[in-house]
C-alpha cells in the first residue's frame, strides 16, 4: 500500500491506515498533497479576495493619504499578489503543521502515549486529508463562481459579517475540520496507544486553541484598525 493511497484511504478506513502508520510512520507524501491543496486554493481564490479587499479600501479612501489608494490598487491588481499570497499561505501552513505536530506530540506523551515526533507528524498529515479536499473543492468553487468559498458555518452570515469575531468563530465549525478532528482522534489512539478520551482531549484542545487564536486575532485587528 503506497503512502499516497493511504492518504485518501484514511478518509474511509482510518483505523487501518493509522495502524500501519504506527508500525511505519511516514508523512512526506501527505504533506505534499496538503501543500498542493493550499497552493491551488490560494491561486484560485486570491483574485476574488483581492477584489473584495479593493472594495473595502475604496470605502476608506477619504481616510488615506493622497496616492496611497492608487499605489495599493496597482500592487493588488498585479500578478505579484497571487505569487505573494501563495508563498505566504504555504509558509504559514508549513509552520502551522509543525506547531500542530509538536503540540500533538507534547499532549500525546504527557498523557502517557508512546511514540516519537515522527508519529505525531504522521497523525497530523494524514488527518489533514479532509482539509486538502476542502482546499481543492474551494479552489474549484472560486474558479467557477469568482467568489471565495465561505469557511464553515460562517456561510450563514452576510458577506460583510464573515470577517468579524462571530464569523471567525463560525469558520471553525466546519464539516471538513470536524472530519479532520475525528481522524486525529483515531490517529492518536492508534499511534500513541491512547484511549479515545485522552486523544479527544489533545485534538479537541488544539481545535479550541486555534479557534480562540483566530477570534482573538480578528478582535485585535479590528481594534488596531479602529485606533
Amino acid at each position: 500500500m503506497t503512502a499516497l493511497a493511504d492518504f485518501f484511504q484514511v478518509l474511509w478506513r482510518p483505523r487501518a491506515v493509522f495502524e500501519r502508520l504506527a508500525e511505519k510512520p511516514r508523512w512526506v507524501a501527505a504533506v505534499l498533497v496538503v501543500l498542493l491543496g493550499v497552493g491551488f486554493f490560494t491561486v484560485m481564490s486570491t483574485p476574488a479576495q483581492t477584489e473584495q479587499a479593493l472594495v473595502e479600501l475604496e470605502k476608506r479612501a477619504d481616510q488615506m493619504p493622497p496616492g496611497q489608494l492608487e499605489s495599493a490598487k496597482d500592487f493588488m491588481e498585479s500578478p505579484v499578489i497571487v505569487i505573494f499570497a501563495a508563498f505566504s499561505a504555504l509558509v504559514v501552513t508549513i509552520f502551522g503543521l509543525a506547531i500542530k505536530s509538536g503540540l500533538y506530540h507534547l499532549g500525546g506523551t504527557s498523557l502517557g502515549g508512546r511514540a516519537d515526533f515522527v508519529g505525531a507528524l504522521s497523525v497530523v498529515m494524514y488527518s489533514s486529508a479532509p482539509l486538502a479536499i476542502r482546499n481543492f473543492l474551494g479552489g474549484v468553487v472560486a474558479g467557477i463562481t469568482g467568489e471565495p468559498m465561505a469557511e464553515g458555518a460562517s456561510a450563514l452570515l452576510p458577506l460583510d459579517d464573515r470577517a468579524n469575531a462571530l464569523g471567525g468563530l463560525l469558520a471553525g465549525i466546519d464539516l471538513f475540520i470536524l472530519w479532520s478532528v475525528v481522524l486525529g482522534v483515531v490517529g492518536l489512539t492508534a499511534v500513541y496507544k491512547h484511549d479515545r478520551n485522552k486523544a479527544l482531549l489533545v485534538v479537541g484542545g488544539f481545535w479550541v486553541l486555534t479557534t480562540v487564536v483566530r477570534v482573538g486575532a480578528i478582535v485585535l485587528g479590528g481594534s488596531l484598525a479602529g485606533a
